[in-house]
């Protein structure tokens, strides 16, 4: 498992259980368990749980953008008409 898989794995596997059990609820080990790694390497890769939720933010952002542009591309009569 290279770095950065391992960390789209543990912000996945956080994205997932802040979804369920609510950010406050979720603990390392539930999101270093689900990915299968141990604790020191989750810490390798985040150092606070803040960083696993900026992570997050900035994931659900970049999937929202890619959403959206994608949408634009495919409906740009449709989204000039709804601007107008």
């Amino acid at each position: 498992m290279n770095k950065n898989t391992t960390r789209e794995k543990i912000i996945a596997a956080a994205d997932q259980l802040f979804y369920q059990l609510g950010y406050d609820k979720t603990s390392f080990g539930d999101i270093a368990d689900m990915v299968k790694i141990s604790r020191g390497n989750f810490y390798h890769h985040f150092k606070s749980k803040n960083d696993i939720l900026n992570a997050v933010i900035e994931f659900r952002l970049l999937q929202t953008k890619k959403t959206l542009s994608e949408w634009s591309t495919e409906h740009t009569n449709q989204l000039i008409c709804f601007i107008l």
